[in-house]
């Protein structure tokens, strides 16, 4: 079976992406928001099903998001942290130890160190915070846009740090194509390729067991990109199974501020479903922000991660009390009464909640529903 999905994901996965992205592109941009649709009106007009509206603990948590910092280095033509003013914040050591104790003893497993908009290796304590995790029997998860990779030997650092899995936001493997879509100088552009590069050579040095996962965001189409993956170093390492490859085709609208023209190459920014009225799943992924303050959905902001998601701070309470005290309840009654958060109203990136699974606060990870 091991090797059965090696094959799949190695061989079969590069070919389907190279001929058929394009039916994958109309999947995500038209098939999933009418599903979404098309459950609301049968489960919600026809069935008049009710789905549970409070935010709770049934079982041991499964995954946390932290953001350790909300400052970038780069400005994506797909993201809206170029168009956003707010205050920059690094979340302090004492916030996070306090976060992951109390974590701990709610049953807790997982983190996943990701800014819902910045850059983690800009915050110059993040290796003390994965190594503190790490002790307390974390398995952590990181993305990062692999800008300063090779700065510092981060690529070493983040190999013996013992992270789990690494998500790296790219845009091409050619630096000028690299350059456009992360808004960034073409000095960077090429330090951000080396690093990519060292890194998948030091894990094979070090045997690590590491998953890396390169998150192509291109303005080219995949079988450009594969014909000259396979004319570059890219190719030895993918031959070998160090990394792995996703490959977005549809982007979403951050909530109003990302525009059809923001967009460039082939890019296309997704449809939303048309109706909205049970709550979006994301409301039950927490997610605590620098200074402390724990805020249902860890996707996307307008204006701020300071806005009416934000349900209390967890100087002030213990993470177990914020959980469940009646502000993030609120938050989810009053979208069943047609009452949506401002911060959602233009979000296409609403995601229908699952009947056949008992939704919790914490849900199981899954590294699709998480864009840099």
């Amino acid at each position: 079976m091991f090797f059965k999905k090696k094959f799949l994901e190695y061989r079969v996965f590069p070919f389907i992406l190279c001929y058929f992205s394009f039916l994958i592109s109309i999947y995500y941009k038209y098939i999933s928001s009418f599903k979404a649709d098309l459950n609301t009106l049968i489960n919600y007009y026809f069935f008049r099903k009710k789905i549970n509206l409070h935010l709770k603990i049934p079982k041991p948590p499964k995954l946390l998001t932290i953001v350790p910092i909300n400052a970038c280095n780069a400005r994506c033509v797909f993201c809206a942290y170029k168009f956003l003013k707010y205050k920059k914040e690094k979340m302090p050591l004492k916030i996070f130890v306090k976060i992951i104790n109390e974590y701990k003893e709610l049953g807790g497993k997982k983190i996943m160190l990701s800014p819902t908009i910045g850059e983690v290796l800009l915050d110059n304590t993040f290796f003390e915070k994965v190594q503190y995790a790490k002790e307390k029997g974390f398995s952590v998860y990181v993305f990062t846009n692999g800008i300063l990779l090779n700065k510092q030997n981060n690529f070493k650092k983040i190999i013996d740090s013992g992270i789990d899995d690494l998500f790296i936001s790219i845009g091409d493997i050619l630096i000028n194509h690299e350059r456009e879509i992360f808004g960034i100088s073409k000095e960077s552009a090429y330090q951000k390729i080396i690093g990519i590069l060292s890194l998948l050579d030091y894990k094979l040095k070090k045997n690590s067991k590491i998953n890396i996962t390169l998150v192509l965001r291109a303005k080219r189409s995949f079988r450009n990109i594969w014909n000259s993956l396979k004319s570059s170093k890219f190719k030895y390492y993918y031959e070998k199974q160090a990394f792995h490859i996703k490959y977005n085709t549809e982007y979403d609208n951050w909530c109003g501020n990302i525009k059809k023209e923001d967009l460039i190459g082939i890019m296309k920014l997704k449809t939303g479903p048309l109706l909205r009225k049970y709550p979006c799943s994301s409301l039950w992924e927490i997610s605590i922000l620098p200074n402390g303050n724990v805020r249902l959905c860890g996707c996307r902001i307008k204006k701020t991660e300071y806005d009416e998601l934000v349900i209390g701070n967890i100087l002030n309470n213990t993470l177990y009390d914020i959980i469940t005290n009646k502000k993030g309840q609120k938050i989810l009654k009053d979208w069943s009464q047609g009452y949506i958060p401002e911060v959602c109203k233009d979000c296409n990136r609403y995601s229908y909640p699952k009947f056949h699974k008992k939704i919790a606060i914490f849900s199981k990870y899954n590294p699709a529903r998480y864009d840099l």
